[in-house]
């Protein structure tokens, strides 16, 4: 039984439910969903190695990392302000 069917064929003979369409894909995959020949397929898990590591430099010795500042840009920016403020 697809969702909404009973409700379906008590609007349809007043020219209301579903979307032919609509109705007729929604027969479609409960058809499917109670085959006992159709097999859902899982997703057992990450197909190949991690590729997050702990530190970047240390898995690639041809990649530098930028330089971390004390400040953001945003934070700059805010004591520039504040202090013109005073």
């Amino acid at each position: 039984m697809i969702p909404f069917e009973r409700l379906h064929r008590l609007a349809a003979p007043r020219g209301d439910g579903l979307h032919p369409e609509l109705a007729a894909l929604l027969h479609r995959r409960a058809a499917i969903a109670t085959d006992p020949t159709v097999v859902e397929i899982g997703y057992s898990g990450q197909s190949g190695p991690n590729p997050a590591t702990p530190d970047i430099s240390q898995a690639h010795s041809n990649v530098v990392p930028f330089p971390k500042s004390p400040k953001t840009a945003c934070e700059k920016n805010a004591s520039i302000n504040n202090a013109s403020i005073r």
